[in-house]
């Protein structure tokens, strides 16, 4: 690397020449694993420092006989608890049950069991009895993946793919190609097919 110095002397050129060049756009993977795991680090600590901050905090308006704030924090960390709960306990139990219909519709020779999901109705979904550990009853999902079957047949989820009417081909009659066909006969065929 070479830097233009201005009125430096010898030592300071060779000081600056010594240095590593820096290479942009790459960082070894100890460097990067060792951030990472410091930030973890202290985002943890700043999450339980933020805890010991709120109980102190409550710890003073008890002192100072403030129950109803104390009552009113206390109430809005439950709700924000409980709703954070809730879409846990939802996100778990989507992919859960996403999964299980998964396997059925490979076990059933689902060829794209994603598009399988994005087709299915919302009133068929909550039609299936999921128990509390989260488990489909088995009745109901092969109920399910085989009513999607029947209802998507034309599209090639399940390894059959049909024709569809706007691309086949129609039989000419008397074995004459297409070109040799007249417009009013063209029009008859169309009208037939």
């Amino acid at each position: 690397m070479e830097v233009e110095s201005q009125g430096g002397d010898a030592t300071t050129q060779k000081k600056i020449d010594d240095l590593p060049e820096k290479k942009t756009g790459s960082v070894s993977y100890d460097t990067y694993d060792r951030v990472l795991k410091g930030r973890k680090r202290v985002d943890s600590e700043l999450s339980d420092l933020k805890a010991q901050l709120a109980d102190i905090e409550q710890g003073k308006a008890i002192a100072e006989g403030r129950k109803d704030d104390v009552i009113k924090s206390l109430r809005e960390e439950n709700n924000s608890i409980k709703t954070n709960l809730k879409e846990v306990k939802k996100n778990y139990a989507w992919n859960s049950v996403e999964s299980q219909i998964v396997n059925e519709a490979v076990k059933q020779g689902c060829v794209n069991p994603t598009k399988l999901i994005r087709l299915l109705d919302r009133e068929d979904l909550e039609g299936i009895e999921v128990s509390d550990d989260f488990s489909v009853n088995k009745e109901d999902l092969v109920r399910l993946v085989e009513k999607s079957k029947q209802e998507n047949s034309d599209i090639g989820l399940f390894g059959k793919k049909t024709v569809n009417v706007n691309h086949a081909v129609p039989k000419i009659p008397n074995g004459k190609s297409s070109n040799e066909l007249s417009k009013e006969d063209l029009i008859n065929l169309i009208k037939t097919s």
